[in-house]
């Protein structure tokens, strides 16, 4: 006979679609942010295994200016949004030449996209209002972004940095959980 001609298979299988359901539901990105993220910004110099001071952190990311960090040397703020960086230069404490290296700058470090469990970072996207920053002197990694000012001079302006994340489709798990439901439904049938 048919497969869910028994009414408890047919509500066997109407739980695995509930389930899957709820998996769908719980696994949606749509919440997914840096907001409320535990983040850490270490300043490296000649090189990016190099650690030296100022370091931020661990800080919760906020919305808004108020998880702001100063450097205070060089009047450089850092500020953190849901999917972005922002790097604002004072221009009252300018012009200021960083010393040239490898790398000579902030690492912005543990960024993990809140509600989206296995999300890497897999882009990033750069606007610059300073003289001679280009998209080339950020990389990035899985959870890490690294803004290398080497030799840069400036007179103020900000560096805006947009993030792209590779998030778990949350299709994946609702088929996981249909999937689930239907063997169990055919193993209890045997």
């Amino acid at each position: 006979g048919n497969l869910f001609s028994s009414p408890l298979l047919q509500r066997a299988f109407g739980i695995g679609l509930m389930a899957a359901g709820s998996l769908f539901a719980l696994a949606s990105p749509a919440q997914a942010s840096l907001i409320g993220d535990q983040v850490e910004i270490q300043w490296y110099f000649p090189n990016t295994a190099s650690p030296l001071a100022p370091h931020f952190g661990p800080f919760t990311v906020e919305a808004g200016i108020g998880d702001q960090q100063l450097e205070n040397a060089q009047d450089i703020y850092f500020n953190l949004e849901a999917s972005s960086l922002h790097i604002f230069f004072d221009p009252g404490n300018g012009p200021i030449q960083w010393l040239d290296a490898a790398f000579n700058g902030p690492m912005f470090l543990d960024l993990d996209y809140l509600g989206a469990p296995g999300s890497v970072i897999s882009a990033v996207t750069v606007a610059s209002t300073v003289d001679g920053f280009t998209s080339d002197r950020v990389t990035f990694g899985n959870d890490f972004v690294a803004v290398n000012f080497a030799s840069l001079i400036h007179s103020g302006g900000q560096v805006d940095i947009d993030l792209t994340f590779d998030v778990p489709e949350p299709e994946t798990y609702g088929l996981m959980g249909l999937g689930i439901a239907l063997l169990g439904a055919l193993r209890w049938r045997q």
